[in-house]
């Protein structure tokens, strides 16, 4: 069931895709891997939820602990942000 409550409401910036960075995190080696898919699909209903838009995804996923900002996942993500075409 769609609601979409937000206001204003979830819309591309750029041509007919929600451009959406996801990342998902575990951060001990004995968390189950499955929690990654099982936040990945927490952020696609939460979507389907809030808008009616086509939507393009990309996915940062990974396991590491602390808060080290040389990892590999957090330079993509600033890359993906820095470069302007993500709406969410």
């Amino acid at each position: 069931m769609k609601k979409f409550t937000l206001n204003p409401p979830l819309v591309p910036k750029h041509g007919r895709k929600l451009v959406v960075l996801m990342i998902c995190r575990i951060s001990k080696e004995t968390q189950d891997e499955l929690s990654l898919g099982d936040q990945k699909d927490l952020y696609i209903d939460w979507l389907a939820e809030n808008t009616d838009c086509d939507i393009e995804i990309i996915l940062i996923s990974g396991q590491g602990g602390g808060e080290r900002l040389t990892r590999a996942e957090y330079e993509q993500a600033y890359a993906e942000v820095e470069s302007g075409r993500l709406d969410l």
